[in-house]
């Protein structure tokens, strides 16, 4: 029998026995040799896996073949960890390493060069945030009589008397307002009834539309447009203060009520403990679960009549049940042929099942990123997933849910692939979108919620309560002497090389640790405070239902 993997899980496990496999190729020499034997420098050679890793051998034992690549490292370097160099070479010549935290030990994940950051007009607002500091200040008029001082985190607005126009512009345009949402600028102002308030797209200063600037007061947001905000003076001196500018749900403040799906990893949790599993899903409030299921090697789903009880049992307590399958190694081509060869045995049990015992649906949880190939050709890679889900897509009985990134609704590579598949054939997208402070939640569910909206898709909003390891962006810079050396292979790619002790810089490029910057697994996963995450999904539930297109949120380690 064989059985899915958690894409987490594998890829730890991958990891764990990579590393093991070189640390015996590289161990010392054993005691037996004699304590003066200097050692022979050794050469090495990273050969090419399935799935695009690449595996250090010594280069006496190196295959003869074109997927095995020289390390023309310094004399008397070993490697502790290589792997492909992704992105185009940086102006600085800086690369990141991203890897794990692992008992206080760095583990190398993937290399890519340090490329700039997407500027912020990249990014929508995101809600709930405060947005007075980030607002651009510009008095207007000839008279010169009006102005604005920051005090704290509220803003003085100051008119003197005067006959021309005149106010300040609060120029929001350097970023858009979220697409497609039921938004509205909502703010709290200290005195200054006599002074106005408008909002206007950015490219269209004159639709500006005027309210009085009261104590609380709204109005509403152009969609997808960036934004400035106009206070005006009257004829007349006055002052106002404004405490506090957010962009809120233009609809009324009510708690919408939100579908919950869990993940139920384990297979025998369904099959052996039915009852107790519909119990705890019954009391988390979940009205969708997602199993994993064990496909026999004849190509039938195990424990079929097992299977059929538990779905039946589940819909009668309004809990859909969704197969759950995944494997990085499904964006390519033989793993295609294995996720197409489960999906005939799923299929077949959904034709055999009576109405009342069949699936509600297939998630895939692909997450091909994980693929040691990602770091050197991620449009191919994604190329690659986009073919898998239309041909799972042609192939699906049921509705398919497609598991993503929140990072992939901006990626340009994504754009030109695996959006256009998602917008095609999946009936739901789950957005992992794996914060734990509601901002950086509501910024991370932002564009897949407006892509949801302009093609028509529900997206849902999965949050991690489970154990996740702290991660770390090691960054390199070119020097003399370090630890990562760059290598070239003879068709023009790149591997980075991480070494056992800094050398000097030739034959191949050499950068030294310059600063590591953090990433504790608290950021990602609420670590099992179910009290924290339930509290942190009702806060942003009615910011979420600004989109039409959000439908509901699936916790992950919740159950298991």
């Amino acid at each position: 029998m064989t059985h899915p993997i958690q894409p987490k899980a594998r890829a730890r496990l991958v990891g764990r026995l990579r590393v093991l496999l070189l640390a015996v190729m590289l161990a010392p020499p054993t005691a037996s040799r004699a304590v003066t034997e200097t050692p022979e420098p050794r050469a090495f050679a990273a050969c090419e896996q399935a799935d695009g890793a690449l595996l250090v051998r010594a280069a006496e034992a190196a295959p003869v073949t074109e997927r095995c690549h020289a390390l023309d490292l310094p004399q008397g370097a070993a490697p502790r960890w290589v792997g492909w160099l992704g992105g185009a070479p940086a102006a600085s010549g800086r690369v990141t390493v991203e890897g794990l935290i692992r008992d206080g030990v760095f583990v190398p994940r993937a290399a890519r060069s340090l490329t700039p950051a997407a500027p912020d007009a990249a990014r929508p607002w995101p809600l709930l945030e405060p947005l007075l500091s980030r607002a651009v200040l510009r008095p207007y008029g000839v008279e010169e009589r009006a102005e604005a001082r920051r005090e704290g985190k509220g803003l003085v607005l100051t008119c003197r008397a005067g006959e021309k126009p005149a106010g300040v512009v609060l120029d929001l345009s350097h970023a858009p307002v979220p697409g497609g949402a039921a938004l509205a600028w909502r703010w709290r102002v200290s005195g200054g009834s006599n002074l106005t308030l408008g909002v206007a797209p950015a490219r269209d200063e004159a639709a500006t539309r005027l309210v009085a600037l009261r104590e609380k007061g709204e109005l509403p947001a152009w969609g997808e447009a960036p934004a400035l905000l106009v206070a005006a003076c009257p004829a007349t001196a006055g002052e106002a203060t404004i405490l506090d500018l957010r962009l809120e749900h233009r609809l009324p403040k009510v708690t919408p009520s939100v579908s919950r799906a869990l993940w139920a990893w384990r297979p025998e949790r369904w099959r052996d403990q039915p009852e107790a599993l519909l119990d705890a899903l019954t009391a988390k409030g979940a009205d969708r679960v997602f199993v994993t299921l064990t496909i026999e090697e004849a190509g039938g789903v195990a424990h079929a009549e097992a299977l059929a009880r538990f779905v039946e049992r589940a819909q009668g307590r309004g809990i859909a049940v969704v197969a759950v399958e995944g494997d990085p190694a499904m964006a390519l081509a033989a793993g295609r042929t294995v996720a197409l060869a489960r999906l005939a045995a799923i299929a077949a049990y959904q034709r055999a099942a009576p109405p009342g015992a069949r699936l509600a649906g297939i998630q895939y949880d692909v997450e091909p990123y994980l693929l040691p190939a990602f770091a050197e050709d991620a449009p191919g890679v994604l190329r690659g997933w986009a073919e898998t889900i239309d041909a799972l897509a042609a192939a699906a009985p049921a509705e398919l849910d497609m598991v993503v990134p929140f990072w992939l609704a901006g990626d340009r590579d994504a754009a030109a692939s695996v959006l256009p598949a998602l917008a095609r054939v999946a009936g739901r997208v789950t957005v992992m979108a794996y914060r734990t402070e509601a901002a950086a939640i509501q910024a991370a569910a932002t564009g897949f919620l407006a892509w949801g909206e302009r093609v028509g898709r529900p997206v849902v909003i999965a949050l991690e309560a489970g154990p996740v390891d702290d991660e770390a962006t090691r960054v390199f810079a070119p020097a003399a002497r370090g630890t990562l050396h760059l290598v070239a292979t003879r068709d023009g790619r790149r591997i980075a090389a991480l070494l056992d002790a800094e050398r000097e810089g030739q034959p191949s490029a050499v950068l030294r640790l310059e600063r590591e910057v953090p990433a504790p697994g608290a950021w990602v996963s609420f670590l099992g405070d179910e009290a924290r995450l339930t509290a942190t999904a009702a806060s942003v539930a009615p910011g979420l239902a600004a989109w039409s297109s959000f439908a509901g949120f699936a916790w992950h380690g919740v159950i298991d």
